[in-house]
């Protein structure tokens, strides 16, 4: 069952602690503080005690919590309760997140948004270059049903902290994903052969 619920009525405990090892807390952050298409991924949340406990994607609830949202998306298990009889279990202000809502943002064709890298080490103009011709312009030269060859796909790219991170902001057909691995091999090739990267979109790059 999804809801959205406050965040500062979702508590941790020890006894559940965050197993995640597949994202960098800083990088994650500094994505999500970005403008985003969609709500932060949910978090996994179980009643203990009569508390709502994070039971597990903690980071989000962390970042949440810093930049100031007032409510996240929850997953709960709840398989004893009738939804309507979960719900009066829930803090004030909690609501089941409508089928129809997930549904629409499962049938976005494109969206405006943002890929994040960090890297190793600063790039210098040449892995700019580099990166804005190979990674970024893979968008510009993609085909897909989804975006006309004259439509605007790369809006602007940046390289904050020195040069260790470098952003595009780009349309992305997210309702034909059949890119995605031609995609993941252009960056591990730029991770390879140009500038090694850590993570994208918070999560490490895998090898």
């Amino acid at each position: 069952m999804m809801v959205r619920i406050p965040v500062s009525s979702v508590k941790e405990d020890r006894s559940y602690p965050d197993k995640d090892t597949l994202q960098m807390y800083e990088h994650l952050k500094y994505r999500l503080s970005k403008p985003r298409s969609f709500p932060l991924s949910a978090i996994r949340v179980a009643l203990v005690a009569g508390e709502v406990i994070v039971i597990g994607k903690h980071k989000y609830l962390q970042i949440a919590r810093e930049l100031g949202i007032e409510y996240i998306r929850a997953t709960i298990r709840g398989d004893e309760f009738a939804k309507s009889d979960l719900l009066k279990l829930l803090p004030k202000g909690s609501e089941q997140v409508p089928d129809e809502e997930l549904e629409r943002e499962m049938q976005v064709p494109v969206i405006r948004d943002f890929h994040v890298y960090f890297f190793y080490e600063a790039l210098n103009e040449m892995q700019q270059r580099e990166f804005v011709n190979s990674v970024a312009g893979f968008f510009e030269k993609l085909k897909t049903p989804l975006l006309q060859d004259a439509d605007k796909r790369v809006f602007s790219w940046n390289f904050p902290f020195g040069g260790r991170c470098a952003e595009f902001e780009a349309n992305f057909p997210v309702g034909d994903r059949s890119w995605a691995n031609d995609y993941l091999r252009v960056t591990q090739e730029f991770s390879k052969k140009v500038a090694r990267i850590i993570t994208f979109q918070g999560s490490y790059l895998p090898e």
